[in-house]
C-alpha cells in the first residue's frame, strides 16, 4: 500500500482489516482501520507517506458477539 502511494497512485484506505499478530506469546486476531496518504514535498511530488491507524478489534469482536447472542435468542424462542 505504501508503495502505491509513493508511486503517485493516490491514498488508500482499509476498514476493519483482519490482521493476525503474535503478541503476548500467542497468535491474536486483531482488526485495524488504516489509511495511507501521500505527503507532498517542495516540488509537488510525493515525499513521504502519512499512515493513520485505529485498532477496531474491540468493536468488531463485540458486534460479532452480539450477533451470536441475538441468533441464540431467536433459536430459543423458536424451540420453546
Amino acid at each position: 500500500m505504501a508503495g502505491s502511494v509513493l508511486a503517485g497512485q493516490g491514498a488508500t484506505y482499509s476498514d476493519d482489516q483482519l490482521l493476525f499478530l503474535r503478541r503476548h506469546g500467542y497468535l491474536e486476531e486483531t482488526y485495524w482501520t488504516f489509511s495511507y496518504s501521500p505527503i507532498q514535498d517542495e516540488s509537488g511530488g510525493v515525499g513521504g507517506v502519512f499512515v493513520a491507524v485505529t485498532d477496531t478489534t474491540l468493536r468488531v469482536v463485540g458486534e460479532r458477539r452480539l450477533r451470536v447472542l441475538r441468533d441464540l435468542g431467536e433459536l430459543s424462542t423458536v424451540s420453546a
